[in-house]
């Protein structure tokens, strides 16, 4: 098929001629006769096709068209005229004068160095798992004994209590197995758990730090073994011993007061308060004076007392002052 660049789109004139026997399902052979040329058609449009090369069914022949240009209206540019220098730079004689700022001026932020590529480590071939040995276990030398403990003598806080040997004293097992028996004790004996630190080093560690106002005795028994079957040839015992209580404040301390006044008394620690008010006493001319806990109605009848209380449960929770009365 020739096409020129103002081509279009053929369709015969006989189409409908043979558009009808097609629909009955029959063929026929009979030449079509090109159609007269029309005023917008040349001999390079005319298709000669014969019938019998025609399928069943509608045919469609198509050729290039003409590109369809599309047209765009342009808007009106406004017209402009060249400003002189002078009234440029009055225009530019109004702006306010840049003032430089911190911050302005920055470097590039470049991105962090790259980490150095990992090195291949040497590579070390060995057979897994390794084949059995018959070698013995290594043998330690020296005897056994406590090398060192903590804490020792007067301390204002103990957290906990370590105990270390100079050979392994458990084998390498469960946690809860090496603690079944301790060879270390502690008088008194506060609530908390014991626990190893790999196989030499014993810790206790109590529920919250070990009490204060207390004095503790540890000792070690003689005759303790290792895990290697040596025996400590001697028992050793250390103390310590944490702060004892200590008053911080109290009221009334001077002035004239009633016959019953209230008395406020607080603590640098937590107390008990009834085993600390069956040690105290109120002398009175060389007499001694009965006391006994204030009741919350009396404490509230006095405003300076009062107002101690609920500080001090503010700051401690209650649990390191009392207030007394004569009884």
């Amino acid at each position: 098929m020739k096409t020129k660049s103002t081509s279009s789109i053929a369709i015969l004139a006989a189409l409908s001629v043979f558009t009808a026997a097609l629909s009955c399902g029959g063929k026929t052979k009979t030449n079509l006769a090109p159609s007269p040329l029309t005023n917008a058609q040349t001999d390079s449009d005319r298709i000669l096709l014969q019938l019998e090369n025609i399928e069943d069914g509608l045919t469609i022949l198509l050729s290039e068209g003409a590109d369809q240009r599309q047209s765009r209206k342009r808007g009106k540019v406004s017209p402009a005229s060249i400003l002189s220098d002078a009234k440029a730079n009055s225009l530019l004689a109004r702006m306010p004068s840049l003032v430089s700022k911190k911050g302005d001026k920055t470097s590039f932020a470049f991105r962090p160095r790259s980490a150095p590529a990992p090195r291949t480590a040497t590579k070390v071939s060995h057979a897994f798992p390794p084949p059995p040995s018959s070698a013995l276990a290594p043998s330690v030398s020296g005897k056994l004994e406590v090398t060192r403990f903590s804490p020792e003598g007067e301390v204002p806080l103990a957290p906990q209590l370590s105990v270390s040997f100079s050979q392994p004293m458990v084998a390498i097992t469960s946690h809860d197995d090496s603690v079944k028996k301790v060879p270390v004790t502690i008088s008194p004996q506060p609530a908390g758990k014991w626990r190893w630190i790999g196989t030499k080093t014993l810790l206790f560690d109590p529920d919250v730090r070990f009490p204060m106002a207390t004095e503790y005795q540890v000792n070690v028994a003689k005759g303790v073994k290792s895990a290697n079957g040596d025996v400590l040839a001697e028992s050793t015992s250390f103390r310590f011993a944490t702060p004892a209580l200590q008053m911080k404040s109290q009221y009334p301390s001077t002035g004239v007061h009633g016959l019953t006044p209230i008395i406020f008394v607080a603590f640098d620690q937590r107390i008990e308060p009834s085993a600390v008010l069956a040690r105290m006493a109120l002398l009175s001319n060389g007499d001694s004076r009965k006391l006994r806990m204030a009741t919350q109605e009396e404490v509230a009848g006095d405003k300076i007392v009062n107002a101690l209380v609920v500080a001090a449960k503010k700051r401690d929770n209650g649990t390191r002052w009392l207030s007394v009365t004569p009884d």
